[in-house]
């Protein structure tokens, strides 16, 4: 039973994959970029890992193309999660979580303008 499951999920995995394989590698490096580019000297004084791993977030958002309510039902896990935090009086990790929330919430809804912009073309 387990077995069966396991095969299946690998197996959509690989799939997943092999689909995705190109905006997986373009991912790695843009993300490998972002990273060396915050240690660099003097750069180094203005990003802070907080603000690498939301343009990793942002960079994810745009590369694998995920929609507007995917978008919103991660949110929604993160707020669940950060709600946790918050109920166990770890108010800084659940701060933190909730600006990354607003930050995906902020990306989303500028894609989705975007997204209308472009849909709709001026004479």
């Amino acid at each position: 039973m387990i077995d069966e499951v396991l095969r299946k999920f690998e197996k959509q995995l690989y799939l997943w994959i092999k689909d995705r394989r190109y905006k997986i590698v373009t991912f790695l490096v843009l993300m490998s970029a972002i990273i060396i580019l915050s240690m660099a000297p003097y750069i180094n004084l203005f990003i802070e890992s907080e603000l690498v791993a939301y343009f990793i977030m942002i960079l994810a958002i745009i590369v694998f193309g995920i929609s507007l309510s995917r978008i919103i039902w991660i949110s929604l896990f993160l707020f669940l999660v950060s709600m946790i935090f918050y109920l166990l009086r770890d108010l800084d990790t659940s701060e933190l979580i909730v600006n990354y929330i607003y930050g995906i919430f902020l990306v989303g809804i500028t894609l989705k303008i975007l997204e209308s912009k472009e849909g709709h073309k001026e004479p």
